[in-house]
């Protein structure tokens, strides 16, 4: 995972997700992981206030998602493959009274030739989520990666630790497509001898 931004975000953002078991790990028994990553922003529930954020992404490089307005792709070489990763925009809430998604910034594409409509870049909502930097649930750690010339890069990335993880995973596994989420609450209770083996 490494952000291919030579510029701060000029947001608060934490690394959530499946990401944060994964470098926070210190127990024999390992997360798997992800391969995407998910970006939750301090801001973002009033329209454009992540703009600046994505003009950011766009000018390093990434792709807008056709299909889902609140990913952006990066290409990466992998071995001899080149392969697209996600990241997704994420803003807070408390409630759930506000929109799932909110545009941030519009780009001179025509989504259809029959509207004129043009995409919209969004963020989409993570319930229960603001407390994560009302109360400073982050842990700043170094990930390193290997450039494709070779080089060795490390950077300190701020990332939701473990009692941000529990209380977000709790909202979002109660879906029936996110039993992965489910993994990763339980795992995190197994690993530090709270569940039952």
């Amino acid at each position: 995972m490494r952000l291919r931004l030579r510029t701060p975000l000029g947001e608060p953002f934490a690394v959530i997700g499946g990401w944060s078991p994964f470098l926070l790990n210190s127990h024999p028994i390992r997360h798997p992981g992800t391969a995407d990553v998910d970006l939750l922003f301090a801001e973002g529930v009033t329209p454009g206030q992540l703009h600046e954020c994505y003009r950011l992404f766009l000018d390093a490089g990434y792709y807008p998602f056709a299909k889902h307005e609140f990913q952006l792709v990066w290409l990466a070489t992998v071995g001899s493959r080149e392969l697209a990763f996600n990241v997704d925009i994420l803003h807070p809430d408390e409630h759930t009274m506000h929109d799932l998604f909110v545009d941030h910034i519009e780009l001179p594409v025509p989504m259809t030739p029959f509207i004129k409509r043009y995409l919209k870049l969004k963020s989409v909502v993570i319930p229960a989520s603001r407390f994560v930097f009302r109360f400073n649930r982050l842990v700043q750690v170094e990930v390193r990666s290997v450039s494709p010339s070779g080089g060795v890069q490390s950077t300190n990335v701020p990332v939701i630790d473990e009692a941000g993880l529990l209380v977000t995973k709790s909202h979002s596994f109660k879906s029936p497509k996110r039993k992965r989420d489910l993994f990763t609450f339980t795992w995190r209770l197994f690993s530090a001898g709270i569940a039952a083996r």
